[in-house]
């Protein structure tokens, strides 16, 4: 009985929010495109640059792979995430609070100007900021215990050998490792969410009861005390419709702009194309954007009716009255109005998209040369960073071989790649600890095929005498526990064989990089990136080495802009290369370069049209692109 009840007052809220939509779809949505270009012109690069600035103060233009942790855990680090977390927070606060006002002025039957809409919820922005603030600080309080637990789990389970020993065997002890985290984020999931659905009605609180942060969050639990099962339903079936609408949406935009390209085909010329192209843009996105805001228009409806809802049960009256929230003295539009804004917004929404897409489409056709680096030294089955790997990857005519050095115990600079050898020679030994003499006698082709058993360590010396005339190197400095002698010991030995100018230096660490310039200013450095925050592009390298999955177009786009080349990592499977390709990546880096090669080669002969079709395939992130290179373009690049 009690969930009958909770699933009529569930779907009479719905049809609640229903009812004020259509009351104030109008003027809700003149607000939320003024908020959108606000947020895209305005908001959101200052927040970034307000980032940015704070990440200057105590560290570089950015902050990138291991320093993460280090920059989280500092004060200043600490306090920059938290400003900016809580700023941008404030920002959707913002946008929620001015839809949650015409809510309220429509349920008392009023009308207010969206200048009043403004200037109310501008009012309340110092308690928004707080709030939002207020709520980062405790959810991350909240979350520390299980990041700090997940940090024990492996400093204990996973801190005695390189982690790539652990992802390749995978023993039991990295297992139980595995499932401890998964426990830990699960936890901390459902931590977030309990969090997230006591506090949902403290932005209306806020505005409405004049609480301070604290009280309103403290309001917030209380009303949702009693009636969580019906706030969480509605918030998760919200979600679902959200992300099942939205997907139905892209497949059928995706399909009919799939339909539309291949109509067009190679039959017409490449002006005709572009322009076709940059129409289905701005139509596409002007779809997606006008859905956008009625999504998020509908949501902050539905919070209101779940707080009135709330209010009303305990005995509240449905709204206070508000002083400050006066009526729009034109109490109905005119058609003629209606049809004016309604144009209005239509425009603003295409001069977007279509700046957008001319940003994008004047580059269609735009080419660049690709080369293609050998990772570790070659392709497969050969045992990585050997001399056989380095002679397979000259075989495969890679324009590159990526290898990474280390020293031993007594000053040799070796080609590896873990900071011990327990993966490929069997020994649980750091490097720095042993003696050359002592690691030439291990077998690094232990695990590869019998005509590889006995390969032994090779030096950087014997990489450069193989590699001259036939390949370049891209050399990673590696840094496990900083060795300040390893820079100046590679600079000599590139030197030494007159090699300098066919290479490329490469390392996490920024010191390195740093040392190499000071010795000697010629030679490329390129930074290697798992993640970050702040501008890359501004470091003093020549090149930014990118893991795969951050190299979007903006960042290739600057990287460029300010003439850094792009390299790509662990790109292994062709579509992924062609994508990446298209963005304007300058070297693909992969444990298959032969295969690589054969895309590069392929996507070479495309003409103009075909390129435009591809990348706008691209452009619209949809899965059709795989099928489409696959369907369209794999069988060429077979071998």
């Amino acid at each position: 009985m009690a969930d009958a009840v909770e699933t009529t007052k569930r779907n009479r809220a719905w049809a609640d929010a229903l009812s004020l939509y259509r009351r104030i779809a109008g003027r809700a949505l003149i607000y939320e495109v003024g908020w959108k270009v606000a947020t895209l012109f305005l908001l959101g690069p200052m927040a970034t640059a307000l980032l940015n600035a704070a990440i200057a103060l105590g560290w570089d233009s950015a902050v990138t792979n291991g320093a993460l942790l280090r920059f989280g855990l500092s004060p200043m680090g600490l306090a920059t995430l938290v400003a900016f977390a809580g700023l941008s927070l404030a920002i959707q606060f913002f946008e929620q609070a001015g839809l949650v006002i015409l809510a309220v002025s429509a349920a008392r039957g009023s009308r207010i100007s969206l200048h009043e809409t403004i200037r109310v919820a501008a009012r309340d922005l110092p308690r928004l900021v707080a709030l939002a603030m207020m709520q980062v600080v405790i959810a991350g309080a909240c979350v520390a215990p299980f990041l700090a637990l997940a940090g024990m789990t492996y400093s204990i389970l996973l801190s005695g050998s390189d982690i790539n020993y652990f992802l390749s065997a995978r023993p039991p002890r990295f297992l139980v490792a595995l499932g401890i985290v998964a426990v830990l984020a699960i936890g901390a999931g459902v931590v977030l969410a309990w969090l997230y659905v006591r506090w949902i009605f403290a932005v209306p609180a806020s505005l409405f009861e004049g609480h301070s942060p604290k009280s309103a969050l403290l309001a917030s639990s209380a009303m949702v005390q009693g009636r969580a099962r019906r706030v969480f339903g509605s918030v998760v079936l919200w979600q679902v419709a959200k992300i099942a609408a939205f997907g139905v949406l892209a497949y059928l935009l995706d399909f009919a702009s799939g339909a539309i390209i291949d109509a067009v085909g190679l039959r017409v010329p490449r002006m005709v194309v572009l322009g076709i192209v940059a129409f289905l843009m701005v139509v596409v996105g002007g779809i997606f954007a006008l859905a956008s805001m009625a999504e998020s228009i509908g949501f902050a409806l539905l919070v209101t009716v779940l707080y009135e809802t709330a209010r009303r049960e305990s005995g509240a009256p449905p709204f206070l009255p508000e002083p400050s929230l006066p009526a729009d003295p034109v109490a109905v539009l005119t058609r003629k109005t209606r049809l004016l804004w309604a144009v209005a917004i239509t425009v603003a929404i295409a001069a977007i998209t279509a700046g957008q897409a001319w940003i994008v489409v004047r580059k269609f056709a735009e080419r660049r040369p690709v080369g293609v680096t050998a990772h570790r030294a070659g392709p497969r089955p050969a045992p990585e960073n050997s001399l056989s790997a380095l002679r397979a990857g000259i075989d495969a005519e890679a324009e590159f071989a990526e290898i990474d050095v280390q020293k031993t115990l007594d000053g040799k600079v070796v080609v590896l790649h873990d900071k011990d050898l327990r993966r490929l020679a069997g020994v649980a030994r750091p490097i720095r600890e042993m003696t050359y003499a002592e690691v030439r006698t291990l077998d690094f082709g232990l695990h590869a095929l019998p005509e590889y058993h006995g390969e032994p360590i090779a030096t950087l010396d014997e990489f450069i005498a193989t590699a001259k005339g036939h390949i370049k190197l891209n050399v990673e400095l590696k840094y496990y526990g900083h060795d300040p002698t390893l820079a100046p010991d590679v600079v000599a030995i590139l030197h030494k064989h007159d090699f300098a100018d066919q290479v490329v230096v490469c390392s996490l660490d920024p010191l390195g990089l740093t040392e190499v310039r000071r010795l000697d200013p010629t030679i490329r450095l390129g930074y290697i990136v798992s993640a970050r925050i702040g501008d890359i592009t501004r470091l003093d390298v020549n090149a930014l080495s990118l893991d795969h999955s951050i190299a979007t177009p903006a960042l290739i786009r600057e990287a460029h802009r300010r003439g850094m080349q792009v390299f790509a990592w662990d790109v292994d499977d062709p579509t992924l290369a062609v994508r990446l390709i298209d963005r304007g990546v300058d070297n693909l880096i992969s444990d298959d370069p032969a295969m690589i090669l054969r895309v590069v080669s392929w996507y070479n002969t495309l003409t103009d049209v075909d390129l435009i079709l591809l990348r706008f395939r691209d452009w619209l992130g949809s899965s059709t692109f795989k099928r489409f290179v696959k369907d369209e373009y794999h069988a060429p690049m077979s071998p």
